[in-house]
């Protein structure tokens, strides 16, 4: 595997990380409608995008799209998808720092599950 795609996967971990950060920021600010009619989910989608969290997630997200373009130009699929995995591990680890979410036994186990198939994967 080379450097560049090695960043290049790391550039859109980062980016898709900070995008799932954001919206998680940004649906924290949100009051829950209970979305029974068309006119709830409108509301909800009104007052969604009036949140700049909600509007940089979409940014970050947009840009993690373009790079995963860009690797899947570089690599087969089932060798991409596994590596996009790695996702999993920083979104356990900075939820719990940044966002104060606590960690279970059971989200480390699986995680570190995820862990053991990326290296297996990467290996081969």
């Amino acid at each position: 595997m080379s450097f560049k795609l090695v960043l290049l996967i790391l550039l859109g971990e980062i980016f898709i990380c900070a995008a799932q950060f954001l919206f998680k920021i940004g649906a924290n600010r949100l009051k829950m409608h209970n979305l029974r009619t068309f006119s709830e989910y409108t509301a909800f989608i009104r007052s969604s995008l009036v949140i700049p969290a909600i509007w940089g997630g979409l940014l970050l997200n947009t840009f993690a799209v373009i790079v995963w373009i860009m690797v899947l130009a570089l690599v087969d699929l089932s060798l991409a998808m596994p590596l996009d995995s790695v996702h999993y591990i920083a979104i356990l680890v900075g939820s719990h720092f940044f966002l104060k979410e606590r960690l279970t036994w059971g989200r480390i186990a699986g995680t570190l599950c995820i862990v053991v198939g990326i290296v297996l994967v990467a290996m081969s």
